[in-house]
């Protein structure tokens, strides 16, 4: 796609955008006054009935404790997050050489996204912009950057 001349046309400077979310992430490359999508995953999350992974734990007719296995499924959706999105970014590099990253994301996930990819991605960080970008086009998230 044609990036319009009164947008940033990263003229010599291959850049990959990356859209993130909790659970959701999109990479476009530009270059020389292009944008095209690159790539895109969700990571979904288990589906529980009612008050499955719930648990208690009793002794001698007393609760000695509750809890629920849901905490720990979070912190497993936000691992599989990190670990698709370290996947993507090793495959994208081979396929499609950037000199920039661009990361947008929401600002309570910005620090935690940028901490796990790999110090060869996070170096080549140019520009952060805090927000929920997922379901932006590409010519909107262009307009966010100026």
């Amino acid at each position: 796609m044609q990036i319009s001349e009164n947008l940033r046309q990263f003229s010599n400077t291959p850049t990959l955008l990356i859209t993130a979310g909790d659970q959701t992430a999109k990479f476009f490359h530009a270059n020389d006054g292009t944008i095209e999508e690159l790539d895109s995953f969700t990571i979904e999350n288990p589906n529980y009935s009612d008050r499955e992974g719930h648990f208690k734990r009793r002794s001698g007719g007393e609760t000695l404790g509750s809890g629920s296995v849901l905490e720990e499924n979070k912190q497993a959706v936000k691992n599989k997050f990190y670990h698709q999105l370290q996947e993507r970014l090793d495959t994208i590099s081979a396929e499609h050489p950037f000199d920039e990253i661009i990361l947008l994301a929401p600002p309570h996930s910005i620090k935690d996204t940028e901490e796990h990819m790999q110090p060869k991605f996070r170096d080549k960080i140019d520009q952060r912009v805090k927000g929920n970008f997922t379901k932006d086009r590409p010519l909107a998230l262009l307009r966010r950057l100026e």
